[in-house]
């Protein structure tokens, strides 16, 4: 399993501006991911928060959980979970969430088969939105990627210094 409750800083996630970890609203303790720091989203973006590369070989059964609140114009602006098998060169939406739910913290668990085996999987959570309203936005946090089999969840950008948070050698833009 993957997990990361946000509580420790950046975990080798691609943060496209201006995503960014914040204290505002949480599920435990104290941090989340926000498209939107310190207030509402912009007109007009495509922009992501993109996890590591994932090597899921042997892996089955892959499924997403995260913990979320968002205030996302209805109907117009969306908050999409996608996923992808070949490192983030083509992306497959999942789920999208549209609306407002701001009341509680909300439980997600979204089924990824299509990353089961995969050694380049990667999912993210992207909010796209039009020209017109904008909102709070979108906070994410406590997320969980789970599956069974020989392989596990393993990290294959891990090998150049995110364990010592040194993330100089790389951008911060999706591929």
């Amino acid at each position: 399993n993957f997990e990361d409750d946000v509580e420790t800083g950046n975990q080798g996630w691609t943060a496209e501006l201006p995503w960014a970890i914040t204290t505002e609203a949480s599920a435990s303790p104290i941090h989340s991911w926000t498209d939107s720091p310190g207030g509402d989203y912009g007109d007009d973006l495509d922009l992501s928060l993109t996890s590591p590369i994932f090597d899921l070989g042997g892996v089955t059964g892959v499924a997403l959980e995260f913990s979320h609140i968002y205030d996302i114009e209805s109907g117009y602006d969306y908050g999409h979970v996608e996923t992808s098998t070949d490192g983030g060169a083509t992306w497959t939406s999942v789920a999208s969430f549209t609306g407002t739910q701001t009341a509680t913290w909300r439980r997600e668990s979204v089924e990824l088969p299509d990353l089961d085996g995969s050694n380049q999987a990667r999912f993210r959570f992207r909010l796209s939105t039009d020209s017109w309203v904008t909102a709070d936005g979108w906070l994410v946090a406590d997320i969980l990627g789970r599956g069974a089999g020989e392989g596990q969840w393993t990290m294959s950008l891990f090998a150049d210094g995110f364990e010592s948070g040194d993330t100089t050698a790389w951008s911060l833009t999706v591929p």
